[in-house]
């Protein structure tokens, strides 16, 4: 199986673009990975717009797709070395402020396949999408992937109510023929020991 290296990261942005403009290099390109690329980066945000009324009722792509733009361009800008690889995004979601965005090498593309996306709402008992989850899985090779950005109930006593929003999540959200999030946590038993799988990561906001 190809090696795969990933980067994920994680924003609570609070409905502001502070910083959509600026390099994002210290946090999408630490210094710890040296030369290396990652095959793939996966970042999730939490409120990436203001939780009002409207919102909640009506997503707007537009704060995501600002966002997107912005991490192209940090990376073409840090990876523009002779031999470095390009990013592409791959594949992105968003429910209402939670949104998850997928970039991978080009060299990458050809060892994806059977991408798809999905979301969960958990807010108002399942209702609104104030709270909730977005998750892109794919095959890399023959390894099944998720990724999963949530947004979980707020307040620092509130912890049984996330507990029950991360249940909700890992059993209810879908994939086509039915698959779960659970589904990409299952080692084949033809797998060759003691390789480590990467099947499933949680990109989570639990305030």
């Amino acid at each position: 199986m190809p090696i795969l290296g990933s980067l994920v990261g994680t924003f609570n942005l609070n409905g502001r673009t502070d910083g959509i403009n600026e390099d994002l290099s210290s946090w999408l390109c630490p210094p710890e990975l040296g030369s290396a690329q990652p095959e793939i980066i996966a970042i999730g945000f939490q409120e990436i717009v203001e939780l009002n009324p409207q919102q909640i009722m009506n997503s707007d792509p537009s704060r995501k797709q600002l966002w997107e733009k912005a991490i192209k361009r940090t990376l073409d800008r840090h990876y523009s070395r002779p031999g470095d690889d390009k990013y592409v995004l791959l594949r992105s979601g968003q429910l209402v402020g939670a949104a998850l965005c997928i970039f991978v090498k080009n060299s990458a593309l050809r060892n994806i396949k059977n991408v798809e996306g999905s979301v969960k709402k958990t807010g108002l008992s399942g209702m609104a999408g104030n709270k909730g989850a977005v998750a892109i899985r794919m095959d890399y090779a023959n390894t099944p992937i998720c990724f999963v950005t949530a947004h979980l109930a707020a307040g620092f006593t509130n912890y049984d109510e996330r507990n029950k929003d991360y249940a909700t999540i890992d059993r209810g959200l879908r994939f086509q023929r039915n698959r779960g999030i659970g589904d990409h946590g299952k080692i084949p038993n033809s797998a060759p020991l003691p390789f480590v799988f990467l099947f499933r990561c949680w990109l989570t906001d639990t305030h």
